[in-house]
């Protein structure tokens, strides 16, 4: 069933004979009435919600529909001023489901426990119909993969200081133990002024946490929605995430802003997955033969296969990042090969210790 937004509230059209009609004053959630104009059964779904009033705050209209909820824009009171935010509201079906729910819970205490520039800040928390919701500042712009498909590849230095803004954030959530475990253009929104903001705590995972059953809880039907951006090791098993793969994630969508293509692809998501384990996806200079060095050897760095080769942490990338803004052919302390600082002085340790070795050797 699907709604058309109106002044008076939504218009709902019947599944059946396809015929527009507007459910009866005071209908809710999941509630079933009969089409007006072929008597069929018809269940409301949250579109209902459009043209009510929710704990003060005014329903307007739908922004955005996935399988665990939907989002509207709504107009209320915040801090004494008058606000238009989005409000994201779990359906049903996720809402009697106890992983979803459960989902959707620690995302709401996520969003009211950290506070960065590059977050969706968090405005209201309730419940309404025994339907969870959480109303968040209304981020006015346009995903990145969005932008792509627009305008194809972005220039280098456009590109690298939306990643570098992504990397604060990130370098924020892992100061707090946090692994995003979902980065992609998706979830990055880019206002007209150029601002990003990392979006959708919904797979968050919180390291500091004991509560087992939270640590469980996987990516399932998410990721396979979009698995070109999966780490390895994410695909092997998600509840093993750790900072790494949110690095792999943003190196990823680099990959995807600066050569216009995904790193991997594939006809289904269970054989995008499968090469993602099998090989690394095509250097970004095979794809954008132009694509200045220092660019290029970033991105290899931080979608390195084994997570020890990537980046120690989003502090250690972004003095690189904040180089390449300036100069995108700037690769120096950029490892080759995608082999970190850290391995170089493990090898020459190792080194150090087969000399040794050897001396001791000749001496005898």
């Amino acid at each position: 069933m699907s709604a058309d937004t109106v002044a008076n509230g939504p218009v709902m059209r019947c599944p059946s004979c396809r015929a527009r009609f507007r459910p009866p004053p005071g209908c809710t959630v999941d509630e079933r009435v009969h089409c007006p104009h072929c008597g069929a059964k018809v269940r409301l779904d949250l579109e209902v919600l459009i043209g009510s009033v929710v704990d003060g705050w005014q329903v307007e209209k739908r922004l955005g529909k996935g399988s665990m909820g939907t989002v509207f824009r709504v107009r209320g009171h915040h801090q004494g001023a008058e606000t238009l935010a989005a409000m994201k509201v779990l359906n049903p079906r996720s809402a009697r489901d106890k992983e979803l729910r459960s989902r959707f819970e620690r995302e709401i205490h996520l969003c009211q426990n950290l506070s960065h520039p590059g977050l969706v800040a968090c405005l209201a928390v309730g419940e309404h119909q025994q339907l969870p919701y959480l109303v968040m500042e209304l981020v006015e712009g346009i995903p990145l993969d969005r932008v792509v498909d627009r305008s194809g590849a972005m220039d280098p230095r456009k590109a690298t200081a939306l990643i570098a803004q992504v990397a604060e954030v990130l370098a924020y959530l892992q100061r707090h133990s946090i692994v995003h475990r979902d980065v992609k253009p998706e979830n990055i929104m880019v206002d007209r002024s150029h601002r990003a903001k990392l979006i959708d705590m919904g797979f968050a995972k919180d390291r500091s946490s004991a509560d087992a059953e939270v640590q469980q809880l996987t990516l399932e039907g998410t990721a396979l929605g979009s698995p070109a951006y999966m780490a390895p090791e994410q695909v092997r098993d998600s509840a093993t995430a750790t900072e790494a793969t949110d690095c792999y994630g943003l190196g990823a969508t680099y990959y995807h802003l600066v050569t216009g293509c995904l790193p991997y692809d594939g006809s289904n998501a269970i054989q995008v997955m499968q090469t993602i384990l099998r090989e690394a996806p095509p250097s970004p200079r095979q794809i954008r033969p132009q694509l200045p060095v220092g660019v290029a050897a970033a991105v290899t760095w931080m979608m390195a296969r084994d997570p020890l080769q990537r980046p120690a942490s989003m502090e250690d990338l972004l003095p690189h990042l904040q180089r390449l803004r300036r100069d995108p052919h700037a690769a120096g302390g950029i490892p080759s090969g995608g082999i970190c600082r850290t391995w170089y002085w493990w090898l020459a340790a190792l080194a150090v210790v087969v000399l040794v070795a050897l001396a001791i050797m000749y001496l005898r």
